[in-house]
């Protein structure tokens, strides 16, 4: 019985080893065989991690194969490798790197920002009209109390808070006076913790000291 022989076939665009099959033989010679295109009888060397063997049209080479590896290099761009012979530069980094301490510092210092600003937003309402009414009832309810004979009429935003229970106006002013003076209190102290954090940010050695940061601010939250 004849020993089978293997012939082996490597891709048409790569030339890249694809595996084997037997080898037909001829009909009429039995001794020869018939050697379709693309193939050889040549066995492929074997190859390690990341090669590739490679029909040069005589012989076979090994090759780097780093096809579908991703690197990253210092300036944080992603690369990945879609080609036989190409090899990761010496630099390059198998994760992402961090980002440069500036531009984490400056992310942190808006990220305060807008965190004292989601904070605010809790004890009031959104819009430029609800900003004037609360400004015009602030400035009317002053008005109310340092009259000394106030006339409803001259006070209408104030006017329209009567909630109907029974309450006067002087009451209505009273309690705007009263959540204003709230706010003065809860705003500063925002206040206090956004300047503040931003300072330690600003003094903050490295990334992790800056999300230590981050993580412990505690806004004023309301009851």
């Amino acid at each position: 019985m004849t020993d089978e022989i293997l012939m082996y076939h490597f891709d048409r665009d790569t030339r890249e080893a694809l595996g084997s099959t037997p080898a037909p033989l001829n009909p009429r010679r039995p001794a020869e065989v018939l050697l379709p295109a693309f193939c050889t009888l040549v066995e492929p060397p074997v190859t390690n991690d990341h090669q590739t063997a490679r029909w040069t049209g005589d012989a076979w080479e090994l090759v780097p194969d780093w096809r579908g590896h991703t690197y990253w290099l210092a300036d944080r761009r992603e690369h990945k490798i879609t080609e036989l012979g190409v090899t990761p530069p010496a630099e390059a980094l198998d994760e992402l790197p961090p980002p440069p301490l500036e531009e984490v510092r400056e992310a942190a210092l808006r990220a305060v920002d807008q965190a004292a600003e989601a904070a605010r937003m809790q004890f009031i309402t959104p819009g430029e009209g609800q900003a004037w009414t609360y400004q015009r009832k602030e400035r009317e309810a002053e008005a109310y109390m340092s009259a000394s004979s106030p006339v409803a009429a001259d006070y209408p935003v104030l006017a329209a808070c009567i909630p109907g229970d029974g309450s006067d106006l002087a009451t209505v002013a009273q309690t705007v006076l009263t959540a204003r003076d709230a706010w003065l209190q809860v705003g500063a102290a925002i206040e206090g913790i956004r300047r503040a954090a931003k300072t330690q940010v600003e003094a903050a050695i490295d990334a992790a000291a800056i999300q230590t940061i981050l993580d412990g601010l505690n806004w004023p939250a309301p009851n």
